[in-house]
């Protein structure tokens, strides 16, 4: 019989909310927020970690935030 092993595990996620419609000067103060969250290594490098999302009234960014990330 294999030995099971159980734990709890807590994601959090960043987001950054824009209302919809925006212009160009708000966007590039989240761009400027999260290029200021990956020097500080609370997101990754691949190309997808950010995702953008389109709402009724609203433009969210998010990413999953590291755990070793202050």
């Amino acid at each position: 019989m294999a030995d099971m092993t159980q734990w709890d595990m807590t994601t959090t996620h960043r987001i950054y909310s824009l209302k919809s419609p925006t212009n160009w000067v708000e966007v590039s103060k989240v761009l400027s927020a999260l290029q200021h969250d990956k020097d500080r290594k609370a997101l990754g490098d691949h190309d997808d970690i950010v995702i953008v999302e389109a709402w009724d009234d609203e433009i969210r960014f998010s990413f999953e935030v590291k755990r070793d990330a202050s």
